[in-house]
C-alpha cells in the first residue's frame, strides 16, 4: 500500500476500544473458525501477555482480554440448527443428519451475546439430498435447497424470540468462495486447490444449480428477518 493510499488500515486497538465490554461470536462451520482465529491473530498483538488468554470449551473457543472486559469467541455449529455433526472434533459421518426444528440446544449459548456473526453453506453442498428430520422423529430425505430454507427459517424464528434488538446485533455471512472442486476453474479436473498459486482467470458458471437456489434462500430469510 502506497503512501497516498487513501485506503483505511486495520486498527486493532480501535476494534477492541468498540468492543469493550462486549462479547462477539462467530457462529458456523470451519469459514467461521477461520474468522475468528484471523481476527484473534490480528488483535492479540496488542494486549500485553498475561491480559489475555484463550479458553476451549468445546463447541467454543474463547479469546478474553481482560483490560477490555471483553471476548472474541467462536462456536461450531456447522448447519446452525441441531446436527449430528455437532461435535467439536469428531463432527465427519458418512451419513448427515439434520435436526431442521432444533435449535435450542445451540440457541442458550447464543443468548445475551452481543454481537452475533452467522455462516452455514459449505457442510449443505456434500450431495443434492440430505437426511433430516422435521416435525416428528422420523428421517427423512430433503432436496438441499428445502431443507436449508427450513433450517433458517428456524433460525430466523429464534431470532425474533430471543435477540434484544436494542442491545445486541445479528449477522449473516453469505456464501464464500469455494476452492474444493477445481472443475470449476480447471475443465476436466477433478483435485482441489492445492498447489494452485494463480488467481483463478476463467470463470465458470457452476455446474450445480444448488448454489444459486441456496442463495436465492439466503436472501428470503434475511428479507424476512429485517425487523429483528
Amino acid at each position: 500500500m502506497g503512501c497516498g493510499s487513501n485506503h483505511l488500515m486495520f486498527d486493532p486497538l480501535k476494534l477492541m476500544q468498540i468492543l469493550r465490554g462486549k462479547r462477539l461470536m462467530f457462529v458456523g462451520d470451519s469459514v467461521q473458525r477461520g474468522q475468528f482465529e484471523s481476527l484473534v491473530c490480528m488483535v492479540q498483538s496488542i494486549i500485553p501477555q498475561g491480559k489475555k488468554s484463550i479458553q476451549r470449551v468445546p463447541p467454543r473457543k474463547i479469546f478474553k482480554v481482560e483490560e477490555f472486559d471483553a471476548s472474541i469467541e467462536y462456536y461450531w455449529a456447522p448447519f446452525i440448527v441441531e446436527s449430528i455433526s455437532d461435535h467439536a472434533t469428531k463432527h465427519t459421518v458418512l451419513k448427515r443428519l439434520v435436526k431442521l426444528d432444533s435449535i435450542a440446544k445451540h440457541g442458550k449459548h447464543w443468548e445475551g451475546v452481543d454481537i452475533l456473526v452467522f455462516e452455514s453453506y459449505v457442510w449443505w453442498m456434500h450431495k443434492p439430498t440430505i437426511n433430516v428430520t422435521y416435525g416428528s422423529p422420523d428421517v427423512q430425505e430433503y432436496n438441499v435447497t428445502t431443507a436449508y430454507r427450513l433450517a433458517l427459517q428456524t433460525w430466523a424464528e429464534w431470532l425474533e424470540s430471543s435477540i434484544n434488538p436494542v442491545r445486541q446485533k445479528v449477522f449473516f455471512m453469505s456464501m464464500s468462495p469455494t476452492h474444493l472442486w477445481s472443475w470449476e476453474w480447471k475443465a476436466g479436473s477433478d483435485e482441489n486447490c492445492f498447489n494452485e498459486s494463480y488467481p483463478i482467470q476463467v470463470v465458470r458458471v457452476p455446474k450445480r444449480r444448488t448454489y444459486i437456489c441456496i442463495r436465492g434462500t439466503q436472501g428470503e430469510a434475511l428479507d424476512k428477518g429485517t425487523k429483528i
